[in-house]
């Protein structure tokens, strides 16, 4: 069986993003918010971007202000706040 007769189907996703950019402290203070951005070169579609924060001992949350936009040029961009936890 010869599949070349079959249309072939249109992809509508382009190349994916060519940089990512992580923005945040380094280090943390006592009891201290950190604030973290990120973004993403234009792609097509826009890039999801989400956040896992992992460090072993240590007891955080993601705080309030966060947020993800998918600007006009197809890049993206997400801001989070991690609060020291109890």
């Amino acid at each position: 069986m010869q599949w070349s007769h079959l249309p072939r189907e249109k992809s509508f996703l382009g190349p994916p993003p060519k940089s990512v950019h992580v923005d945040g402290p380094s280090k943390m203070l006592l009891d201290t918010d950190l604030d973290f951005s990120c973004k993403a070169s234009p792609s097509h579609p826009p890039a999801k971007l989400s956040w896992r924060v992992v460090v072993p001992g240590n007891a955080f949350h993601l705080g309030k202000g966060g947020f993800e936009a998918e600007l006009p040029d197809g890049s993206s961009e997400s801001k989070i706040v991690i609060s020291p936890g109890n």
